[in-house]
């Protein structure tokens, strides 16, 4: 499982707009410091509006064009 951290780029390794991960889902348990967790909460704008989703953490990929790491 890949691990995140809060503000990462990402985007869904099947393709979607660049997202930011906006912290670890709370369906599940996980420990924050670190977003060790199965479901990832992101966000991202598509012509200004904004929208949300979780995300399981395998379906993620830091986008690297985007990220300020």
């Amino acid at each position: 499982m890949r691990n995140f951290r809060i503000g990462d780029a990402v985007r869904l390794v099947s393709g979607s707009p660049a997202m930011t991960v906006n912290g670890p889902s709370n369906r599940l348990g996980h420990d924050r410091a670190t977003l060790h967790c199965r479901k990832i909460d992101c966000v991202w704008f598509v012509d200004g509006a904004m929208h949300t989703g979780t995300f399981d953490a395998d379906a993620l990929t830091i986008d690297e064009k985007g990220s300020k790491q």
